[in-house]
């Protein structure tokens, strides 16, 4: 069962839930209607709910605690959300702590305080805030703009990725416009466990196709700029610039590496391109 037939068939279930549980509830909260079906409890700071949740309009609120299906029509503000499902937002996202097992969709994000993701980031606009980590995918045709940025598993994004710190363990075939930070690091990703299961269902198996295909991923871009870099067991198509370089074992670099202070090479490297020292400027 391919990732989206999964996501298919856990929706399915996910819709059928609130009809075999507690029953309806409806709760008006500053202008907006506030909707469950299944179990759960409303009041003007909180929302905690299994089974499927719907917003009619802009909500701002202190807690969201959902397992099922969360979905708004407007943007979505509150200082921390959690959710065991699926979280479908036709509006913003701003929150200070995000926790997802599961899918998320937005048009755009900004995360003030932290964030994690198991499953899917699929986002419309920029994604900001503070630090994200993601096991999964991380989706934007936009930019990331992010104090520091963990993601095991891929990466897509159309935009540039800006972070104070970015750790990249791809499991797939990646790429962005560009990557700029101060430290950045790049590598195959090792882990053999990554899953989400949520009603019987592996939304997210990574590991298996990690296990299954020893290939080196590919991450596609026009150029990684850094302070510091390191890069190991990948296929980098694109340009390297940066203070310090470390192209560790098993990397291939497609593109030339331009460098200001030191460049370390192992010798089961690869380097398709020019490699120089430049001048800071």
């Amino acid at each position: 069962m391919s990732g989206v037939e999964r996501f298919e068939e856990y929706e399915r279930k996910l819709r059928g839930i609130p009809y075999m549980v507690v029953g309806v509830l409806r709760r008006e909260i500053s202008g907006a209607t506030v909707s469950v079906r299944g179990a759960g409890k409303v009041d003007d700071s909180r929302i905690k709910a299994s089974g499927s949740v719907y917003i009619d309009r802009t909500l701002n609120i202190r807690e969201i605690n959902v397992a099922g299906r969360l979905e708004a029509s407007e943007d979505l503000i509150a200082e921390s959300i959690t959710i065991a499902g699926s979280l479908d937002i036709a509006g913003y996202i701003e929150c200070g702590r995000l926790s997802i097992a599961g899918s998320c969709k937005a048009k755009g994000i900004e995360i003030k305080n932290w964030g994690k993701v198991s499953g899917r980031l699929i986002v419309g606009e920029d994604i900001g805030g503070g630090k994200l980590e993601v096991a999964g995918l991380l989706k934007t045709p936009k930019s990331v703009k992010l104090r520091e940025l963990r993601l095991a598993g891929k990466l897509d994004v159309g935009g540039t990725v800006e972070c104070n710190y970015i750790e990249l363990k791809l499991s797939s075939d990646s790429h962005a416009d560009s990557i700029r930070a101060r430290e950045i690091l790049v590598e195959k990703s090792k882990k053999r466990e990554v899953r989400v299961q949520l009603f019987g269902i592996n939304l997210i198996d990574i590991s298996r196709r990690v296990a299954r295909k020893r290939v080196k991923p590919v991450l596609k871009v026009h150029k990684v700029i850094a302070d510091h870099i390191e890069i190991y067991d990948t296929i980098l198509e694109g340009e390297l610039r940066g203070g310090n370089i470390v192209i560790g074992k098993e990397a291939v670099i497609k593109g030339n590496v331009y460098y200001t202070k030191n460049i370390v090479v192992d010798e089961r490297a690869t380097i398709f391109g020019e490699v120089k020292r430049i001048e800071t400027r």
